[in-house]
């Protein structure tokens, strides 16, 4: 007999099966680095790699998804483990930065490089990291605080905070990294001090109140060399705040992917994460977590490992929750549809006096 478990998987294999097409509109600009990026990989220009073990460690992988929203074969590793879904194959780690500096922005936006670059960036982020953040900022007392946002784009976020703490009587001062060239140069022009590499700070005296890490933890290839850095620059009662897209984060997905998981799965993504799965990793790599929600916003301190990481019921909420909001969403949708058409051809009948019709099937 098929477990209730296993059905949930197979219908959510079935539904993410391969198509081989996006699953929106393509713009020109999209079409067009979508070739590009293909090509590349094609040429071996841009490298892939494949995974055989979850971030966690774990080998025990079930696949749940076939494409991304491109419609390109980056596949969807769950872990039965932990729960982390892993992309493979993806980006090998010396075509990282060709891949950023080249081709993901004028994909993913649909917009060239240069052109309106801060389109996705407000005052709102900064204000909703300060909100979330605001008991922990304020609780040690401190007038003046370092902050660095890995990934700072256009600096928006920290310009943010810096004003909003300002109000509160604490100097800040904001240091960023970014891949980007022309974002740093408008990063620059607002007074953030550029960091090129964050292990260059491993040798300098800098040490920080507050790592962000706003959309960006998902994107790292190796996270954990990323964490082994930050546990040596971060002050000792200082703290880290990710923020990841997260996967059990439905109001999101509704309102930013029209409800479809397929739109939501990126190949720049190397892994998605609930809160529990990025928090259960987090762990893994010396950090405990303070407060977190499924948005995913969350907030660490640097704190004791634990051995006891994995974790199955992760695994089996996850399936349960796509399962729920995908497959039974979509089937209520051909419900819905299948009604209204039939509500829709009735009322028309209807007004010829084509009564018959109602004993008709659906």
């Amino acid at each position: 007999m098929v477990s209730n478990l296993e059905h949930k998987l197979y219908a959510i294999e079935k539904q993410f099966s391969f198509k081989g097409h996006p699953v929106f509109r393509l713009n020109a600009v999209r079409r067009k680095y979508l070739n590009i990026f293909i090509d590349e990989i094609i040429s071996k220009n841009i490298k892939l790699k494949h995974i055989n073990a979850c971030l966690c460690g774990s080998h025990n992988l079930r696949k749940v998804a076939y494409q991304d929203r491109f419609g390109l074969p980056f596949v969807q590793f769950i872990c039965e483990d932990c729960g982390i879904l892993n992309t493979s194959p993806k980006i090998d780690d010396s075509s990282i930065e060709d891949y950023y500096k080249r081709i993901y922005h004028p994909l993913v936006v649909g917009i060239e490089s240069g052109e309106s670059n801060t389109y996705s960036f407000s005052d709102e982020q900064g204000n909703n990291i300060f909100n979330f953040l605001k008991k922990n900022l304020l609780a040690s007392g401190a007038n003046k605080i370092n902050i660095i946002e890995i990934g700072c784009a256009a600096g928006d976020n920290l310009i943010s905070l810096e004003a909003r703490l300002k109000k509160c009587g604490i100097k800040a001062s904001i240091f960023g990294s970014e891949y980007q060239s022309d974002l740093v140069k408008i990063a620059k022009s607002k007074g953030i001090k550029i960091i090129d590499r964050v292990e260059d700070l491993l040798s300098s005296s800098v040490r920080f109140d507050l790592v962000i890490m706003s959309h960006v933890f998902e994107h790292l290839s190796n996270p954990n060399i990323i964490l082994d850095m930050l546990k040596k620059i971060i002050n000792n009662d200082g703290i880290l705040y990710i923020e990841v897209p997260g996967i059990q984060n439905i109001e999101m997905i509704n309102t930013y992917y029209g409800g479809d998981l397929n739109d939501y799965l990126i190949h720049a993504h190397f892994y998605n994460f609930n809160l529990n799965s990025l928090a259960n990793y987090l762990n893994i790599n010396g950090f405990k977590l303070l407060a977190g929600n499924e948005k995913v916003q969350s907030v660490f301190i640097v704190g004791e490992t634990t051995n006891n990481y994995l974790r199955k019921e992760n695994y089996k909420n996850i399936i349960s929750c796509i399962y729920k909001h995908q497959i039974l969403r979509i089937n209520n949708i051909s419900k819905i549809s299948i009604r209204s058409i039939k509500n829709i051809i009735v009322r028309y009948f209807n007004r010829r006096n084509l009564n018959k019709l109602g004993k008709t099937e659906f």
